[in-house]
């Protein structure tokens, strides 16, 4: 009889953990896939040497913004972060946005791992 009720017991132990485990890989994996959410944004960048900023329209669409420069369009692939996004600007440049409050993003644009400006991501109204 006592070996009856150790293996029913055993048996129930294991699917609570493997229930517990399933539950909780479905919450990180969800947590990791954060993005940027789609829609018109005006993103705003900041030198932090001349203080000179610089505005621009951007539309983003899944993992893809896109800004119009010169008359043409430029696509730049966002990479999905827990936090917000990133994109590689340039050989040795990346800029980092972290989401903030109400739809908002900021963060920083570096150039070999020296901040060089600050940026923004604001939804267009």
């Amino acid at each position: 009889m006592k070996s009856i009720k150790s293996r029913v017991a055993a048996t129930a132990l294991a699917l609570g953990i493997g229930a517990t485990a399933a539950l909780g890989a479905t919450v990180t994996a969800g947590e990791a896939s954060a993005k940027v959410a789609s829609g018109n944004y005006w993103f705003t960048s900041t030198s932090l040497l001349s203080g000179l900023s610089d505005r621009k329209p951007v539309m983003i669409k899944g993992n893809v913004m896109t800004e119009y420069v010169y008359g043409t369009k430029a696509h730049t692939r966002l990479v999905p972060t827990r936090n917000g996004a990133y994109y590689d600007a340039q050989p040795g440049g990346r800029i980092v946005l972290t989401k903030r409050a109400h739809g908002r993003y900021s963060g920083y644009g570096a150039l070999l791992g020296i901040h060089t400006h600050s940026v923004k991501l604001t939804p267009r109204r």
